[in-house]
C-alpha cells in the first residue's frame, strides 16, 4: 500500500500532453463538494479520482479507504492553501499563459486528428475545470523550479543524510488493526502500551507477541532492515528514521492500522547526494509543499463537510460520514 502524502502533493507536470492523457475528471458540479478552502470548493469527484490514479485499480478494504479518502482530501485542501500562496505572491501562471499552454495543447491534439473540445469530452472533463488544473501543475512547477536547485538539494541532503545516504534500519513494531476498533480506540490502546513498555513492566518484544495483529508478532515484532523510502509506508518510514535507537515511537497511521515503531540496530549508508538526486527531489518537494501550506493555514478558512471522511484539524482523529 502506498502512502498518497508525496504522490499527491508533489506531482509535478512533466510534459503537458502526458498530464492531459492522465487527466479523467468526472464533472464537477456534479459531485457533492467534501471540503471548501476559502470559496474553493473541493468535489468529491476530485478525491476519487485522484485516489484511483495512485491506487492503479488496486483494491483496498474499507477501513483502509477510509484513511486514503481522509489523506487524499487533507492533501487536495493543502494544495489550495499552496495555491492561494502562489497567487498571492505573483508566482501562479496568469490567464495569459494559462490561454497560450491551452493552444500548445490543441496544436499538438490537432496533429493527432484531434480537437480540445473533442478531448475533453471524451474524458468528461469541462474546460473550466481543465484550466484549473492546469493553473496549479504549471504554478507549482514554476515553484519546483525557483527552489529546488543543486545547492539547496546539496543543503537538504546534508540535513537529512540519514534518510537519503543509503542507511538502513532494523525494526520492530506493534500493530493495532483497524478493523477490531476504531482509530481513536486504537492509538489510545497503543498509547497504553507504550506506557507500560517505559514503565519495564514489559518489554516491546513481549508486547509484541501479546498486542501485534502482524505475522512480526511472534518475531517479537521484528521485521528486518529498511530503507528510508521503501518498503513501508511514508509515514512508517518517516516516524521511523526520526527515532534514535531504543526509542519507542508515537502511536503511527497508516492504512494498516496504528503502529508502534522502535529501532533496534542501526547500518549506516555512504551515498552522496548525486547518487539519490531524484529521491532527494521528491522529498524537498513534499518538505515545500508542507512548508508552504503550513505558512498560509492560520489565516485560511477550511471546512469539511461530512461527505467523505477526514482528520479533525484540532485532535487529528478520523472523522467519518455520519451515515458510516
Amino acid at each position: 500500500m502506498c502512502d498518497l502524502r508525496r504522490r499527491i502533493a508533489t506531482d509535478g507536470p512533466g510534459v503537458l500532453i502526458g498530464f492531459l492523457l492522465v487527466v479523467s475528471i468526472a464533472r464537477a458540479q456534479e459531485s457533492p463538494v467534501v471540503a471548501r478552502v476559502g470559496d474553493r470548493p473541493i468535489y468529491q469527484s476530485e478525491v476519487r479520482n485522484e485516489l484511483d490514479r495512485v491506487l492503479g485499480g488496486r483494491e483496498v478494504a474499507d477501513h483502509a479507504r477510509n484513511v486514503l479518502q481522509a489523506q487524499t482530501v487533507a492533501q487536495l485542501t493543502d494544495r489550495q492553501l499552496v495555491l492561494a500562496y502562489l497567487v498571492e505572491r505573483k508566482i501562479a501562471v496568469n490567464d495569459q499563459e494559462i490561454d497560450q499552454h491551452v493552444d500548445q495543447i490543441s496544436r499538438h491534439l490537432a496533429r493527432r486528428r484531434e480537437s480540445l473540445e473533442d478531448y475533453l469530452q471524451k474524458k468528461d472533463v469541462d474546460e473550466a475545470q481543465f484550466r484549473r488544473s492546469l493553473v496549479w501543475q504549471l504554478s507549482w512547477q514554476r515553484y519546483l523550479d525557483k527552489h529546488l536547485t543543486d545547492e539547496t538539494l546539496q543543503t537538504y541532503f546534508d540535513q537529512h543524510r540519514r534518510d537519503f545516504d543509503g542507511t538502513r534500519l532494523r525494526v520492530s513494531q506493534i500493530q493495532l488493526q483497524l478493523e477490531e476498533e476504531g482509530l481513536a480506540e486504537a492509538v489510545d490502546r497503543a498509547r497504553t502500551i507504550a506506557g507500560e513498555i517505559a514503565d519495564q513492566r514489559i518489554t516491546f518484544a513481549k508486547a509484541a507477541e501479546l498486542h501485534s495483529t502482524s505475522p512480526s508478532g511472534r518475531e517479537g515484532g521484528d521485521i528486518g532492515f529498511i530503507e528510508r523510502h521503501h518498503p513501508m509506508p511514508e509515514t512508517f518510514s518517516r516516524a521511523t528514521f526520526a527515532l534514535d535507537p531504543g526509542q519507542v515511537s508515537e502511536p503511527v497511521v497508516t492504512a494498516f492500522g496504528v503502529h508502534l515503531i522502535v529501532v533496534t540496530e542501526v547500518e549506516a549508508g555512504d551515498l552522496a547526494w548525486q547518487d539519490v538526486r531524484q529521491e532527494l527531489q521528491s522529498a524537498a518537494s513534499e518538505y515545500l509543499f508542507r512548508w508552504t501550506a503550513d505558512r498560509q493555514r492560520p489565516a485560511a478558512s477550511i471546512e469539511f463537510t461530512g461527505a467523505l471522511p477526514y482528520f479533525d484539524p484540532g485532535s487529528g482523529e478520523l472523522v467519518l460520514p455520519s451515515d458510516e
